[in-house]
């Protein structure tokens, strides 16, 4: 393929894959390539082989809509004019008995993702990850003046959502499948914990192959919907030969 072409792609296909990265959350590179291991980059290739794709989260909300009144891509800076650490901090409070501070913030977070009001019924999930004084920094850009809830999950909630991904792609195959593909995110792990093994039994069934990555955001549509990068969210992909 020449390096120059480019090709422009609508609706009329899937899209799925994932982000990398590093649980230190510093910036460098982590994406395998024939030209070694770079950053800053994407690798992208097409199949001719049909394919279905499922997306679900299972994450609740807890408190708002919240108006992102200041943002900066990742950083969220204020909710409703005032600190967002401040807004977010009172919410989560509520339901935790340990104060949330600096020091254990990732932790306790890992719990309470934001969640973007869309005009669908799936909130886009962006996980908080750092703080920064009184801003949060996303997994994924939170646009300013968009609306965000703080959300909530529990174990039987993400499973589930899990398995409606897979129950979603498999509604949408009309072709012999081949393999499943499982793009799940790496912080979805970290609060499954020992239950991420059942995650991955509801979506593996059968004897069907089942391939896929722990990742830092997910990459999808479904054919019908934009393309979008998702945060603690369940892509399933079922992918056949015609």
């Amino acid at each position: 393929m020449c390096q120059y072409s480019i090709d422009n792609y609508g609706l009329g296909i899937n899209y799925i894959g994932g982000g990398t990265g590093s649980l230190s959350f510093e910036q460098k590179p982590s994406l395998f390539t024939n030209h070694g291991l770079i950053q800053d980059a994407l690798v992208y290739a097409y199949s001719k082989y049909p394919s279905s794709i499922g997306v679900n989260h299972g994450w609740k909300s807890i408190s708002g809509p919240y108006q992102v009144t200041k943002s900066e891509a990742t950083i969220v800076k204020e909710l409703d004019y005032r600190p967002a650490f401040e807004v977010y901090k009172d919410v989560v409070e509520q339901h935790t008995s340990e104060s949330i501070n600096e020091k254990n913030f990732f932790d306790i977070s890992k719990s309470y993702p934001l969640g973007i009001n869309t005009l669908s019924d799936e909130k886009i999930v962006r996980d908080p990850i750092l703080l920064n004084g009184t801003e949060m920094i996303c997994v994924g850009n939170v646009e300013e003046g968009s609306y965000v809830d703080i959300l909530q999950g529990d174990k039987y909630a993400l499973i589930k959502a899990a398995k409606n991904a897979a129950d979603i792609s498999k509604e949408n195959m009309d072709f012999e499948n081949d393999f499943t593909l499982f793009i799940d995110c790496i912080s979805r792990v970290l609060f499954l914990e020992e239950d991420f093994d059942d995650e991955i039994k509801v979506v593996c069934k059968g004897n069907i192959p089942l391939i896929g990555a722990l990742t830092f955001g997910e990459i999808a549509n479904n054919g019908k919907d934009y393309l979008e990068f998702f945060n603690k969210t369940s892509v399933v992909g079922h992918i056949g030969h015609g």
